[in-house]
């Protein structure tokens, strides 16, 4: 199994890397949060987030990272690679990410990009299941990863879903220079487990990224080409990486703040199979029809849009 994105290293710190979040805010031009995700929590299932990146602190200093769940022990505060900050900035980072003042949850499933125990990722996405039903507070799970798991995972995603928390998954990439390498997402989990949203790729020019997996089983496409992130070794640089890996961060930040549109709405203020059932409808409701050149009939044609987070707050003042 592996981690769905491949890096290359910055720093790189221009305005025009952020194309991914103009993108996606486009009939509005350049990007602005409107719906930041405030006091919702999103859990990084990834190998590791580091706290103390620029991206994930406040005016004071204090990281918006918070410790959730190690595959070695409760104590551990080991990070293992760039992939789990550069997902996590992307998602919620201040500068890179859509949802700029989500509660970041570290659930740290391995200390390698390229490999980890597919019972250790059941026992986190049980985990959080457990932790979202015991303080009741609206959530996202991002997955960017994928393989064969065996059907006792799928069982422990699908009952994060029954318990209210949509989850995110990413499409895949495949070997482009292999012509029989698989391109299906529906072969792969998480990305074919009804229910979760499901990220395929695509470039500046909204082409298919060479690398996306497709197939029916992919719900939504995102920015996964040329994407900024933070670069975990150094507390303020970044990097350039693709991958359908940083197209779900994307959706599971707009989720995030449909959340918190939702609670402050008082449409839902705790976690429920019907909150799962909204956000699926709105993500695919608001997304951009027909956009995605060079999918093949049968495919879904959805590009993420921001449109409509606004809050109610927001919404009276306009």
């Amino acid at each position: 199994m592996s981690m769905d994105g491949y890096h290359s290293d910055g720093p790189h710190t221009t305005s025009e890397y952020f194309w991914n979040l103009d993108r996606i805010y486009r009939k509005e031009g350049e990007f602005r949060t409107c719906a930041p995700g405030t006091e919702i929590d999103a859990y990084i299932i990834d190998c590791g987030i580091h706290p103390n990146h620029s991206e994930f602190l406040d005016g004071e200093g204090k990281s918006r990272v918070k410790k959730g769940w190690h595959y070695k022990n409760d104590s551990n505060n080991e990070v293992g690679g760039w992939h789990g900050t550069f997902v996590a900035s992307v998602l919620g980072g201040k500068i890179c990410g859509v949802a700029r003042n989500v509660n970041l949850i570290d659930v740290t499933v391995c200390m390698n990009d390229t490999e980890f125990c597919l019972s250790t990722i059941e026992t986190a996405v049980n985990w959080i299941t457990k932790q979202v039903q015991g303080n009741g507070v609206l959530s996202v799970i991002n997955m960017s990863f994928g393989t064969e798991f065996p059907r006792s995972f799928v069982i422990a995603v699908k009952a994060a879903l029954n318990a209210g928390i949509p989850a995110v998954a990413s499409a895949g990439n495949h070997n482009e220079s292999d012509p029989y390498d698989n391109t299906d997402s529906c072969r792969r989990s998480p990305a074919n487990i009804t229910r979760a949203i499901t990220v395929g790729a695509t470039n500046k020019a909204d082409s298919l990224s060479a690398f996306s997996f497709l197939g029916p089983c992919v719900d939504i496409y995102a920015p996964g080409t040329n994407i900024i992130g933070a670069y975990y070794e150094v507390d303020s640089k970044y990097g350039i990486a693709n991958g359908t890996s940083f197209a779900a961060p994307l959706v599971a930040g707009v989720v995030a703040g449909m959340l918190q549109v939702f609670r402050d709405a008082k449409y839902y203020t705790k976690p429920s199979k019907d909150v799962v059932k909204d956000i699926n409808k709105y993500i695919i409701k608001y997304a951009e029809k027909n956009a995605v050149k060079g999918l093949p009939k049968g495919n879904n044609n959805y590009m993420l849009q921001t449109t409509g987070l606004y809050t109610v707050a927001n919404a009276t003042a306009s």
